[in-house]
């Protein structure tokens, strides 16, 4: 029984490599660079959500502006930190 459980989720772990990969070959032939594609695969999957805007409250701003450029959020350098996190947590909506 455990065989079975332990080989079921090396396939599933598979799987979800395989699906990665496609991603990244997808979006590398429609031109986005590696944290645009990271950013599609996190949506896909529904991993950006409480988590990501919580480390956002401790997070400097030059960690929110480089988040905020990843997102391509325009006007990012004329933001305090406290718009460069609204901006971010409006952008994961």
């Amino acid at each position: 029984m455990f065989a079975f459980i332990g080989w079921l989720l090396f396939c599933i772990l598979i799987i979800l490599v395989a699906a990665a990969v496609c991603v990244a070959v997808l979006a590398r032939r429609a031109g986005k660079d590696f944290s645009q594609q990271l950013r599609e695969l996190r949506k896909a999957l529904g991993l950006n959500g409480s988590r990501a805007t919580s480390s956002r409250t401790e997070a400097t701003k030059a960690e929110l502006y480089d988040a905020a450029k990843d997102a391509g959020i325009q006007g990012r350098s004329t933001m305090s930190k406290d718009e460069l996190k609204s901006a971010l947590d409006h952008d994961d909506t």
